[in-house]
Order: structure tokens, then sequence, then C-alpha cells
């Protein structure tokens, strides 16, 4: 997300013999661009309010649905389980087991963002969608069952993730620019995501396309297979849907470790529960994280160029 604050004065270069002007280093053409993002986001809200009016959407029902998919607290801490016990031993092995080289080149400051950045990456995303293939197996669940993944149902949950991305994008900008004023009165001062500052540190376009996989594809798998598909459902059984969903919220914020964007992510995660929730899919809500993320990733790199 970009943080918006007082409007520097435009500085006007000279390009290829054109004018160009740029705020703050960005070209004013992405602000035109983001301006009509938000006004397709506030025109999708409304939609959506008229769409409601005229059609009651059953969403007791739907959550219903989704509170008994086959998933049980033992599986929730097995994944936790298992997702700590990696973390333990790869810990262990780097301290113990590998040498001084390699330590340097998976951990410590180097030429290697992208290496680095990958073996923390494959520590848990990868580790976690093997185990959720394993569990499956085990307990000869398959994916359509487990998550509603029906491929009949993803062309729909397409056009769901558009309009649910388009709608969070002014909410969200609103409640995070309050939020980013909030911070500023108490005197914190937040920073750039180190995901972040590894993609545009990295020159390599091998590297940029790791980071597309990573954060386009393999996060949004597992993160929403593991926050929507598994620990909505658990956690609806024992709490009213909507204390749920916070509750799903709150931890999806918490654990990406990022003060300064906790109400991003807060509703960024709300937003793919409802739209889970709504589709009865999580084709939904994987889509609408795979977009997101790769819409900041291409940004990201756009703007170090």
């Amino acid at each position: 997300m970009i943080a918006f604050g007082e409007a520097p004065a435009p500085a006007v270069v000279n390009l290829a013999g054109e004018q160009a002007q740029y705020y703050d280093g960005v070209p004013v053409e992405w602000f035109y661009l983001l301006g009509a993002v938000l006004i397709a986001g506030v025109v999708a809200n409304i939609v959506l309010i008229l769409f409601w009016r005229a059609r009651v959407v059953q969403w007791r029902e739907k959550a219903h649905r989704i509170l008994w998919r086959p998933w049980r607290w033992k599986d929730v801490w097995w994944m936790v389980a298992a997702l700590l016990l990696v973390g333990l031993m790869s810990d262990v092995a780097l301290a113990y087991l590998v040498s001084p080289r390699w330590k340097a080149f998976l951990l410590e400051s180097s030429p290697f963002e992208t290496e680095r950045f990958t073996f923390q990456f494959l520590r848990f995303h990868v580790v976690g969608l093997l185990f959720l293939w394993a569990l499956l197996r085990m307990r000869r669940m398959s994916w359509a069952v487990a998550f509603g993944l029906d491929a009949r149902r993803l062309p729909r949950a397409v056009w769901v993730a558009v309009i649910a991305l388009l709608a969070y994008l002014p909410v969200a900008l609103f409640y995070s620019s309050v939020y980013q004023m909030l911070l500023k009165l108490v005197g914190y001062e937040g920073g750039v995501q180190d995901v972040l500052v590894n993609i545009s540190k990295e020159t390599r376009w091998s590297g940029r396309v790791v980071f597309f996989i990573a954060a386009g594809v393999l996060a949004p798998l597992f993160e929403e297979m593991f926050f929507r598909g598994m620990l909505l459902p658990v956690l609806s059984k024992r709490l009213r849907v909507e204390w749920a969903v916070v509750a799903v919220s709150l931890l999806f914020a918490l654990v990406h470790w990022d003060v300064s964007q906790f109400v991003t992510l807060f509703l960024l995660s709300v937003t793919f529960c409802l739209a889970y929730i709504y589709s009865e899919t999580l084709w939904a809500p994987m889509v609408m994280h795979g977009l997101y993320n790769s819409i900041v990733v291409a940004a990201t790199i756009y703007f170090s160029l």
C-alpha cells in the first residue's frame, strides 16, 4: 500500500524531449491510475450495496456450510507444530551443522538477498503445503471437500475476487490513512516490510520471477488454506462466525510482524474471509490474495527500476 501524506510540489523533468511531472519521484500518471482504481472501488461498493439490498444474501446459511468443512482443532495444532518443528530444526542446523560460509549465504548480510528470502520462504510456505497435502491423503479428503476447490467454481470465484478487491481498496485507504496519522501522533515511524526492501534491491530478472512466484502464488495458496480454509471453520465451531472472522484477521495481521500495516492487513483478511463465505470456495480469497500480492510486487519492482 502507498502511504499518502501532504503532496509535495510537482517536479518537471525532460525525458526524450517531453515534459513529465513527478510527485516525490512518482510519475503523476500513477496517481491518475490510482484515482481511477479508487473510483472503481467506490462504484464496486455501491454496486454491492444495491445488489445486497435487492437480493438478500443468506450469510448465515453460507457460513454454516463453511463451518462444516471437515477440519478439527487437532489438524490446526498438527500444522502449527509441524511449522514450529521445521523452523526449530533449520535454526539448529544453521547454528551447529552448517558451515560459516553457508550461514552467511542464508542468513547474514550478503549480496544474496533473493537466495536468503527463498530459503526463509521455503521453510514455512512450501513445507506447510506439503504437510497439507499429506494431511488430506491421510484423512482421505479431496481438495473440493476440504476447501471447496472445485474447478467449476473458479470462473465465478475470479469475479468475486476482482470485485471484492476493488471494494476493499477505498475502505482500506481511508482507515489505514487514519491509522497512519494515529501512529505519527504517538511518535511511531513505520518502515517498509523486509520482503519489499529485498524486492526493491533485486536487479536480476530471475530473482524477480522468484519473488513473483513466492508472493503471487505460493503465499496465497498456503496462507489461504491455513487461515481461511482450516482456522476459520474450526474457530466458527467455537465462536460466532463474526468473532471467528475477527480472530482470524487479527492473527493474520499479527503474524506478518508489521505494525505500520496492521490495519491494512486486518481489513484485507476480513475481506478474504467474506469472499470465502460468500463464494463457498477458497478459490475467491486465493485469487484475491494473489492479485493483491502481485500488484504490490509489480509496483515495487517498477519504482526500483
